[in-house]
Order: C-alpha cells, then structure tokens, then sequence
C-alpha cells in the first residue's frame, strides 16, 4: 500500500460537543486533492471522538467511515505529547498540523502537492493563514466571523553560511509549516512538554544552542502564547532545512 502523500495531525481534548472538531474534520474531508491521512488523537478527553470521527466521515457509497481518518487514544499529557504520537504514527509523505479548532482551506493539500512536485528536493515549505476574529455566545460557540486578515508566509532571515538565523516567535504558527517526515531523522520528536512554561525553559535544549540564545524563559513569559510548540518545531526544522514560501493563505485559524 502507497504511503498517503500528507499526514494531517490534530490532537484534541473535548472539543466534540462545541462543533470545532466537526468543523475541522470536514474541511479536510472537503480537500480538493484526496491523497492524506487524517491522524486525530484524542488526548485523554471524556467525550467520545471516535463516534463523531465515524459519523462525520461515514462513507455511504460503502457503508463504512473513512479509512483515511484514524482516531488515536493516549492519557491526557497535553497537546505537545499527542502531537508526538500523531507525528510517530504519520505514514504520509509529508506532514502538518492541524488545530482542533482550525480548519484547512479545500485547496490546502492540492497546493502542497503542486509545489512538492515542481520542487521535489525542498523538505519544508510555509504558507499563509486566513485569521477570523469570531462573533461566539454565551457558550463559547462560534457563530461568525466580525473580522478577517490575512497572515502571509514569512521566512526567518539566513545569515552568512546560508543558514537560517535563530528569530523569536510569533511569524509561524501551527498549520503554516509542512514538512517531509523524513525530516525527523534530524529533528527528532519534541520532548514531552506539558505546558509554555515548560517550552520557553527548554527550548535552547531542544534547539542544541548554548542557553539564552533564544531569549526566552518562563521569567520572561509575555501575555498570550509566545511559547508555542510550533514555534519550536518550525525553528528546529529551520536548522537543518531552507524553507521555501508559498504566496498563499491556506490554513484557517478561528482566533478563541
């Protein structure tokens, strides 16, 4: 059996009966361009996401669900952890992450695909992200959107080696980065971080850079998330791999 050309991994907790799965399920059931695998892991949550996993992706034509869409159970460790066992179960050729919350554009894979074949040697692309601020009830749920900006590809700069430098957080987030699996030979998975804290702490660790380099500890921790494992990941990727952009906004990020 041929290895699916993208592993999408979302990690969730609870977020079946909100209607954010559901909404993120069926933006990459609605892909253009077919050829993924779905990886959900359901971080120790006590709502059933298996049942909603079957029931979004049920294939009538067959009368059975999705095979491309697999659910995996760990004990809740947070999202990084699940992250790391989505990552370890990945068959496709290349992966990305995907929010619980967030949803994918219909052309997102087909894109991917498109510039993975013009430029087969490049291991790690980025694109852009379309940010909706949204309208929610008493409840949390989303309603609609009451704004929307685009956030466009960055690259970090690259110095004199031709190597990108070290940059702060806050450029990429999750869903903007995809990369080959074969990338994780050199980066390996991230360490088993529970929260931010424990990312800013360890990050010049995970990174293999003399401590303080990066800036950032839990000392230092600013309001919001600038400690995110994307961050992480897409900077450790960016010491082994050049990254090459894509003028396109393709990940959708509902802002909570």
């Amino acid at each position: 059996m041929n290895s699916p050309f993208l592993s999408i991994i979302t990690p969730t907790h609870n977020r079946v009966l909100d209607g954010k799965l559901q909404r993120c399920l069926n933006s990459v059931r609605c892909q253009v361009f077919p050829d993924f695998e779905h990886i959900i892991v359901d971080d120790g949550g006590n709502q059933n996401v298996a049942e909603l996993v079957n029931e979004v992706t049920w294939d009538w034509s067959l009368g059975l669900p999705d095979g491309r869409f697999k659910v995996i159970r760990i004990e809740h460790g947070g999202r990084v952890i699940a992250r790391n066992a989505g990552m370890a179960a990945a068959q496709g050729q290349w992966i990305t992450w995907l929010d619980d919350d967030d949803a994918l554009d219909p052309m997102y894979t087909a894109t991917y695909k498109y510039y993975a074949d013009l430029e087969p040697d490049v291991r790690l692309w980025v694109g852009g992200v379309v940010v909706h601020g949204m309208v929610k009830d008493a409840s949390g749920q989303h309603i609609c959107p009451k704004w929307t900006r685009l956030r466009q590809a960055w690259m970090p700069s690259v110095n004199t080696d031709g190597n990108h430098e070290i940059f702060p957080s806050g450029h990429v987030g999750t869903g903007m980065f995809v990369f080959h699996r074969s990338c994780l030979e050199k980066t390996g998975l991230m360490p088993p971080w529970l929260n931010h804290n424990q990312i800013a702490d360890g990050i010049d660790e995970f990174l293999g850079v003399p401590p303080g380099t990066t800036g950032y500890s839990s000392a230092k921790r600013l309001v919001g998330n600038p400690f995110g494992d994307d961050h992480a990941m897409f900077q450790k990727l960016c010491l082994f791999y050049q990254v090459h952009t894509i003028e396109a906004c393709l990940y959708v990020q509902f802002v909570r």
